[in-house]
């Protein structure tokens, strides 16, 4: 255990690392040690599953499933979930659970300890999780003078798992705008660099920026909260509308980006037009029965293969620019030369039944029925 320590300090392994090789040395220090298991997460989970495991039981683990039920509730792994002390008890062939007499035919064990991973402090901050550790022993009596031992070690495992637990909560704040609960800016250079990785075997991919019109009139004459709750209700409009895999995020101020993975920039473009037409369409409800609509210019442009997010993004943000120079409230499309654009909102918008939307038709019906399936 000592050793495992000094290894742990010196590495800065995953916590679920960590746990294992805690438990693999648990086990290895004792043949008695059958097996050692830790679940993490959700107190009010209806299913408990191994996360982490190790000892020469561990295949035996690895289908082990601990459904909720009438007769589960009442026994050990939920009830030391809700922080119970459970004291070590004896199983056998006649238990009355189907996994124990399992356990005790085909692994030899006859003792079983059962702890919880307990809560850190409350607080703002807190991030609340709760878990259990499961020592399973073949030898009778086995953890008689052992389970202070084994509750430290299950002291230190909640302690690792609720600081992994709270440092990725922090990195997900990070990336997430704190307005609209959408990502913002980082994320979309941590997504840059996912692209830019894939090299010359990235699929197609576009690029919309998107920026409010006249913003500044909203928070002048309805205030700032009223600006915020625009922001807010365009980030949701905008992300209930695109597919799943599609990211839409906050770049700053009144200005939206939307990433389009496997899309052209004709295919984006028929989407950006529906995505204009929802948001002209949409009424924002703010207080004292106040309601109000706004619209939005967008900018278009295709990443070309091996072209990073960041070019393609001044390209589509000169696309934007053209747009509002052009009278706001309509796309366009960036061609191969940054800083240029083509195209405007009527030549690539399209019918959209389901909603209600009539515009233009579309050039291409093949290009119309791909962006269809790119809208929810």
């Amino acid at each position: 255990m000592f050793s495992t320590t000094a290894q742990v300090l010196q590495a800065a392994a995953p916590a679920h690392g960590i746990i294992e090789r805690y438990c693999r040395a648990l086990t290895e220090a004792t043949s008695h040690l059958a097996l050692a298991w830790t679940w993490f997460g959700d107190a009010t989970t209806d299913v408990i599953t191994p996360q982490v495991a190790a000892g020469r039981s561990v295949a035996w683990a690895r289908g082990l499933q601990i459904e909720r039920n009438w007769l589960t509730s009442r026994g050990p792994a939920f009830r030391a979930l809700a922080g119970d002390r459970i004291e070590p008890f004896s199983i056998s062939t006649l238990s009355p659970w189907g996994p124990w007499r399992h356990a005790a035919a085909d692994e030899g064990i006859c003792t079983v300890l059962c702890l919880p991973l307990r809560r850190g402090p409350s607080g703002p901050d807190a991030v609340f999780q709760q878990g259990i550790l499961v020592l399973y022993a073949d030898q009778p009596g086995y953890f008689d003078g052992l389970v202070g031992f084994f509750e430290s070690v299950a002291e230190l495992f909640g302690s690792i798992l609720r600081d992994a637990a709270t440092r990725e909560a922090l990195a997900r704040d990070a990336l997430t705008d704190a307005l609209t609960g959408i990502g913002n800016r980082r994320r979309l250079d941590v997504l840059a660099q996912d692209l830019h990785a894939q090299g010359s075997q990235a699929a197609p991919a576009t690029v919309v920026v998107i920026d409010l019109d006249r913003f500044k009139t909203v928070n002048d004459q309805f205030g700032h909260a009223a600006g915020d709750a625009v922001l807010r209700g365009t980030a949701q409009l905008l992300a209930g509308a695109i597919r799943h895999g599609d990211t839409v995020l906050r770049f700053g101020g009144e200005e939206f980006v939307v990433l389009l993975p496997n899309s052209t920039g004709a295919q984006a473009a028929i989407v950006a037009d529906a995505l204009r037409a929802r948001l002209e369409a949409h009424r924002f409800a703010l207080q004292d029965g106040v309601s109000l609509r706004v619209t939005a210019s967008f900018g278009v442009a295709e990443l070309f293969r091996g072209e990073h997010l960041t070019a393609a993004l001044r390209r589509a943000d000169a696309a934007l620019y053209e747009a509002k120079r052009q009278g706001r409230n309509q796309i366009r499309v960036a061609d191969g030369r940054a800083g240029e654009s083509a195209r405007s909102g009527a030549d690539i918008s399209w019918r959209d039944d389901a909603h209600g939307m009539a515009h233009a038709p579309t050039p291409a019906v093949d290009t119309a029925v791909d962006a269809r399936i790119m809208l929810r």
